[in-house]
């Protein structure tokens, strides 16, 4: 039995990541098979010490039926999984979802202790042949300032007079979305502030109510809410306190909702180019791009507006194949939609109309071999019907001479009794009638004889 080469890999995704303390990120165990349908998988994955487990998820997993439930357990995450026939082939699907969240700051990988993915050819070969883990940052929390106390910084004076500005090194687009909850904003202090209001809401107009006894040049906030938000910054000078400038942060930490890539004309057929469509829907930043790969290689970007109605694939070879969209919101957060189609290759064509042609053939080299013995049959049979005609008539000559010279023998042995004798009444008769008659049968049968075909 030829050996199955070992073409499975189990890696984590993203391979990468940095969150501060308290942040949760989302890891996909994600299971490939290009060469071969694979039907089970399993695997153990160790989870560094300053992180814990938020939740374990089976939503959109390649695996139908779970021979152990997914569990987290001394530090160590399992699985175990079947995947029902035919399998899957492909460029990756997910097995399982994990969320984690960073407990203390440092650096952790999630790696894999063990795993298994076995082939779907009736022995359960494994043909598992590398694992990738993933790699965590984790940085301190950022801190709210308590009130009436300064950051350690020498601010930056603003001309009398004028407004000051507002600006963040982690949020620099007012018009832009960001997937982080933390950021730092720095502001230009009038030359004369002595206080400084701060406030963070959800409307354009807000009025800052939060006060710090020194004038304050930049702030660093964690645990900003998703949507829309504005900070306040307000200075008091001279006694008073000034005009309020506004900065717009836009937030989203939520990916697109999960979509499903479809094929409007049939997932399966001749056609090397198929038909897709795929439409996710993201409710807070919008749809911004997605990204078309098809069995592992090298990614299509799609703008939003080209998803927005049917795509047309380049064109494939015949085969089985995988297509992975990913949709990312403007945010950068995205989700996976995936699908299998197959495209059929005229080569069974081919092969059909070839077996048409062949059996044609052979019945046609049939129908004229057998015309061909019953021709020599018929002809033998001919051959022999001649033949024997030919003998036939030959026979009767010989015998119709005989029986002429017989007869005449008869009538010279009547003539010569009638010198001698008299002849008696039938006598006389035989010899006035046998000549006549005689000459007549001869003419008989020389025209039935005619009528025989010659061969």
């Amino acid at each position: 039995m030829p050996l199955l080469a070992q073409a499975a890999t189990l890696s984590l995704t993203p391979g990468t990541a940095t969150l501060a303390e308290g942040d949760t990120v989302t890891l996909a165990v994600r299971v490939e098979s290009s060469d071969q349908q694979v039907n089970a998988v399993s695997a153990r994955l160790s989870i560094p010490d300053n992180f814990s487990v938020v939740s374990l998820s089976k939503e959109n997993s390649v695996i139908n039926f779970w021979t152990t439930e997914p569990e987290y357990s001394n530090g160590e995450v399992s699985f175990e999984g079947v995947i029902l026939n035919p399998g899957y082939q492909g460029a990756g699907r997910t097995a399982l979802t994990m969320t984690l969240k960073a407990k203390s700051p440092g650096d952790g990988n999630v790696s894999f202790v063990s795993g298994s993915v076995l082939a779907n050819d009736g022995n359960g070969s494994e043909v598992l042949k590398g694992m990738s883990g993933a790699t965590l940052h984790v940085g301190v929390a950022a801190t709210q300032i308590p009130p009436s106390t300064a950051l350690p910084t020498s601010p930056q004076k603003a001309a009398p007079g004028q407004l000051f500005t507002i600006s963040s090194p982690t949020f620099p687009d007012q018009t832009m979305w960001y997937a982080t909850t933390t950021g730092t904003f720095v502001f230009g202090a009038p030359k004369n502030a002595t206080a400084t209001r701060i406030l963070l809401d959800q409307s354009q107009n807000g009025e800052p109510s939060v006060t710090y006894s020194s004038p304050l040049s930049q702030k660093r906030v964690s645990a900003l809410p998703e949507g829309i938000s504005y900070l306040h910054v307000q200075y008091k000078e001279n006694g008073s306190w000034g005009p309020v400038e506004s900065y717009k942060i836009q937030i989203d930490l939520t990916p697109p909702l999960p979509f499903a890539v479809i094929f409007p004309k049939g997932a399966s057929g001749f056609e090397p180019t198929p038909v897709i469509a795929f439409n996710a829907t993201d409710t807070l930043s919008g749809i911004d791009h997605y990204t078309m790969q098809i069995d592992g290689k090298a990614p299509l970007d799609v703008s939003a507006e080209e998803a927005a109605k049917t795509f047309t694939l380049p064109a494939q070879s015949p085969g089985p194949h995988t297509i992975v969209v990913t949709a990312f919101d403007r945010a950068g957060n995205s989700t996976l939609g995936e699908a299998g189609f197959f495209v059929a290759g005229v080569s069974g064509i081919v092969i059909n109309y070839l077996a048409l042609g062949l059996l044609i053939a052979l019945v046609l080299l049939g129908a004229l071999f057998l015309g061909y013995l019953l021709w020599r049959r018929f002809k033998h049979l001919l051959i022999d019907v001649t033949k024997e005609t030919g003998e036939a008539e030959s026979v009767l000559h010989k015998s119709f001479t005989l029986l002429k010279k017989d007869i005449h023998s008869h009538a010279d042995k009547l003539e010569r009794a009638k010198k001698t004798r008299a002849l008696t009444t039938e006598e006389t008769d035989f010899l006035t009638q046998f000549e006549q008659e005689l000459s007549e049968a001869e003419h008989i049968i020389e025209d039935k004889l005619e009528d025989i075909p010659a061969p």
